[in-house]
């Protein structure tokens, strides 16, 4: 098959598609063929972008089986807890990580958070996973970027840096008290 130069890929779908082999309009008048199936493509194309959104869940991006193996590294100094029942970790020199996401930084009751961590709690941080992702990847720089101000520090030194997006999906899986 000869393609004349200047036609594109959409002639060529139509030479390889088309029921005589060939397209049945020229190439400044598609023919009702040529016609049918860019309206079948361009639908399909929209049903695929439209449907991407829905499945844009803040656990989907994660693996919360391999999140619960990375999180054995953050059990030492932290823990879930919901309902005064540890699920997951033991540690209590961090603060309780159940029910993180959408929660106002430093602000878990009867937790003695560092100055810093507070001031961003005040100044409006709330933890997401972009966020997460960021702090648990540098606690110091992320603060001093969120207070701009390089003075400020972590009581957390551990930095996490590989894995960040497993942990979350795994911590988020007990938003509601159940794992997936």
């Amino acid at each position: 098959m000869c393609i004349e130069p200047g036609r594109g890929l959409r002639h060529r779908i139509w030479q390889r598609i088309s029921p005589a082999g060939r397209g049945t309009g020229s190439k400044d008048e598609p023919g009702l063929w040529q016609n049918a199936v860019t309206a079948a493509l361009s639908l399909a194309l929209a049903a695929a972008l439209t449907t991407i959104p829905a499945f844009a869940d803040s656990r989907a991006a994660g693996n919360p089986a391999a999140g619960e193996t990375v999180f054995q590294q953050c059990s030492s100094c932290h823990r879930i807890e919901i309902g005064g029942e540890v699920l997951a970790g033991r540690g209590r020199a961090g603060p309780n990580l159940a029910g993180i996401d959408g929660r106002r930084a430093g602000s878990v009751p009867a937790f003695n958070y560092g100055e810093s961590m507070v001031a961003a709690g005040e100044a409006g941080l709330v933890w997401d996973e972009a966020k997460f992702l960021d702090f648990v990847a540098s606690p110091r720089r992320f603060l001093q970027r969120q207070l701009d101000d390089r003075k400020a520090r972590s009581r957390m030194s551990f930095q996490l840096r590989r894995g960040g997006v497993d942990v979350w999906s795994y911590i988020t899986s007990f938003q509601d008290g159940t794992t997936d």
